[in-house]
């Protein structure tokens, strides 16, 4: 009789014991049927975000490709005249050498340090260049254009980070180590080297503005749209660089370089810096990165 009733306790027991793990199990498949429906969801949705951008991007994506071969198409011989026109000016400096770095006992060619003081500006505005207006960038480069060798060092050039004393110890060096009379001929030479940057600007401004204008355009038509082009972050990033690139170009002073012997040498440093700065945006602009 007691196996009995012990036989007869147990039964509901293991009822329960089992209704329990159906129990569970059923709870489990339901939260990963839940867990399935949530990700479809999610998945679903990201799909729908995505033919979104793309379906709306669509217009100035075709507006960047277009102006990028159009700007492209002059880049490659653009960025050969940038580096070659500052090259030759280096050598140039050299020419007209006095003695000045023998006797102070500085063992760096003028080229090394007319190329030096040209990248250490460009590079002062290095994390600028992709964002920054073109209007910012070159008012600040002016900066350059009538340095006071004596007065900037002796401020140590205070809150003014572009312009290190490197920069303005290089400068002094460059304009000590050439003579009075030969500024004048080495501005001449200067001037000569440019031409052929100045022609070719000129002639492809008309293509600049145009894809400025282009550019611009686009920009001004979505601030009326729904969509808001920086929601694809990376076409705006890219679109805004391509603007920044037509922009410095078509600001740029290399076209208006004055055929005036009596302008410091620090105004050909603030040209080869225009140079290098705008070879660096070209790169960018050229391989689609965003720096």
């Amino acid at each position: 009789m007691i196996e009995l009733k012990t036989l007869f306790i147990g039964a509901p027991s293991i009822a329960a014991f089992s209704s329990l793990l159906i129990a569970l199990r059923s709870y489990k498949l339901a939260k990963k049927a839940y867990s399935l429906s949530e990700n479809t969801y999610q998945f679903n949705k990201d799909i729908a975000e995505n033919e979104y951008i793309i379906r709306n991007s669509k217009p100035y994506i075709e507006i960047y490709n277009r102006e990028l071969k159009s700007i492209k198409k002059v880049t490659n011989r653009l960025s050969h005249l940038l580096v070659s026109i500052n090259s030759h000016l280096g050598y140039t400096f050299e020419s007209y050498q006095n003695s000045y770095n023998k006797e102070n006992g500085i063992s760096k060619h003028l080229r090394h340090i007319y190329d030096e003081t040209h990248e250490l500006i460009a590079k002062s505005f290095e994390d600028e260049l992709s964002y920054q207006t073109p209007e910012n960038i070159y008012s600040r480069l002016s900066g350059f254009k009538n340095i006071n060798i004596g007065i900037d060092l002796e401020r140590n050039i205070t809150g003014n980070e572009y312009k290190s004393k490197q920069i303005i110890s290089n400068i002094a060096i460059l304009t000590n180590s050439i003579n009075d009379a030969d500024q004048k001929k080495l501005y001449k030479d200067f001037i000569d080297a440019m031409k052929k940057i100045v022609e070719f600007i000129v002639s492809i401004k008309g293509d600049i503005e145009s894809s400025m204008k282009n550019l611009e355009d686009g920009l001004s038509d979505n601030q009326i749209e729904n969509f808001n082009l920086q929601e694809n972050y990376e076409l705006y990033k890219l679109y805004k660089q391509l603007l920044i690139f037509s922009k410095l170009i078509n600001q740029s002073e290399i076209t208006a370089i004055e055929d005036n012997p009596y302008l410091p040498i620090s105004t050909i440093i603030y040209y080869g810096s225009n140079m290098h700065i705008l070879n660096e945006v070209l790169l960018r602009v050229s391989f689609r990165y965003w720096k």
